[in-house]
């Protein structure tokens, strides 16, 4: 495909996946464009995490003073819900993990998570219809995934405020290194992960980095993803119509 003369161009959601289709393809740098997934800045924001937090939590059964991480992707394994689990478990700071998201084997996760020493300080919630009051309860989202394009999470939570720990393999990763590059490790290093789980929480402490984290999201709105792909179809079909 890649080496194909009717190929134009390529279109990629991350400069993670347009530095892999040239190293492992050797497709030219210059026939790649860059479109960024969007997400819906007005339902993620500080102002819906400020409203649904208190009862969020009150409905988790966790209290307002407490540590909390969210995990949230499905397929648990590639997501790197076990590494997030024991992540919290070593962190030492008797953290909260809430787990979104849909699995074929969600007890497994949960018998980890009763191994690593969580108990009641794992909340799997699976799949769920609004994530919104669950980036409203979190203080920071982890998501120690394998290897994920550009997750539309990352821009979420941080549009809700919380900083986000995420990893060398996450198309994201450089959104939140912005806030402090010790929140961007790799997969499997376990100290690295911990230590990044005790710097995101200490920036979720700081009033400051809701703000800093809104401001990260606010390019990536639905209208600017639609406008970048609109560009690339004015690129290379400049005779198409837009009706």
């Amino acid at each position: 495909m890649f080496t194909s003369s009717r190929l134009k161009a390529v279109i990629v959601n991350s400069e993670m996946v347009a530095d892999d289709l040239v190293r492992h393809y050797g497709y030219p740098r210059a026939r790649i464009r860059l479109v960024p997934n969007g997400i819906d800045l007005q339902r993620f924001s500080l102002e819906a995490r400020a409203k649904h937090r208190a009862e969020s939590r009150r409905n988790l059964g966790i209290a307002m003073n407490a540590p909390v991480a969210l995990f949230s992707g499905s397929g648990y394994d590639r997501k790197g819900l076990a590494r997030a689990i024991e992540t919290c478990a070593r962190a030492g700071k008797d953290v909260h993990l809430i787990a979104i998201g849909s699995d074929r084997r969600p007890a497994a996760f949960k018998a980890l998570a009763e191994r690593a020493g969580l108990g009641a300080r794992f909340h799997l919630a699976g799949p769920v219809a609004d994530p919104v009051p669950y980036y409203a309860a979190a203080d920071v989202l982890i998501l120690p995934t394998v290897y994920d394009p550009f997750p539309p999470t990352v821009i979420e939570a941080l549009a809700c405020g919380p900083p986000v720990l995420t990893t060398t393999g996450c198309g994201a990763r450089d959104l939140a290194a912005k806030l402090d590059p010790l929140l961007v490790c790799d997969t499997f290093d376990a100290d690295g992960l911990a230590n990044g789980l005790r710097r995101a929480l200490d920036l979720a402490s700081k009033p400051s980095t809701a703000e800093t984290a809104r401001k990260l999201a606010e390019p990536f709105s639905i209208d600017a993803m639609v406008k970048h792909m609109l560009n690339v179809y004015d690129e290379f079909m400049p005779d198409r119509s837009r009706s």
